[in-house]
């Protein structure tokens, strides 16, 4: 009888260290499953900070919290489409018109000129000394196209001027 006891002893002994085995294996589980939860949970809580501060600094949700009389942190996105369509898309439609309709109502017709008024006007273009660059070599050729055009417009005076300038090429200095 004591052998059965001894046995059944060990079997039992056995049996705990399992069970003690199992039991920490399951706490190093629960205890990273409880970990990776804490890290959601501060991921979690990170972003909702990060959106209160963006919420906060935002212009467009100051507005709506104006409007709702609310903190801007409280304000929903519903809340923010609301005062999008009706405070800011609207008035740009009709600033879009109107716009629209202050070009139409200004234009002007202006009125033909004659050849003797197109030779009244005088052209001065003030010309600096050259020093090579791209813009003294752009203005010389417009001043040159200029001249050439009006030497033109005076040599030829039954016709009507051509509209278009031709430029000639300058020898660079």
């Amino acid at each position: 009888m004591g052998k059965a006891i001894i046995e059944q002893m060990d079997t039992l002994r056995k049996q705990r260290a399992e069970a003690v085995t199992k039991q920490a294996a399951q706490a190093t589980r629960i205890a990273d499953r409880e970990q990776a939860i804490a890290d959601a949970t501060a991921a979690v809580a990170a972003k909702e900070e990060a959106h209160l501060r963006a919420a906060n600094e935002s212009q467009l949700h100051s507005f709506t919290a104006m409007v709702y009389g609310k903190n801007p942190t409280e304000v929903s996105d519903a809340e923010v489409h609301w005062f999008l369509r009706l405070f800011v898309f609207l008035p740009s439609i009709f600033v879009a018109l109107a716009s629209s309709f202050l070009a139409i109502s200004a234009y002007e017709r202006a009125k033909p000129t004659t050849r003797r008024e197109r030779k009244r006007v005088e052209v001065d273009l003030a010309i600096e000394a050259t020093d090579g660059t791209l813009p003294t070599y752009i203005r010389d050729e417009v001043h040159n196209a200029v001249k050439e055009h009006l030497r033109a417009e005076a040599a030829e005076p039954t016709q009507e001027p051509s509209r278009e300038l031709t430029t000639t090429p300058q020898p660079a200095e």
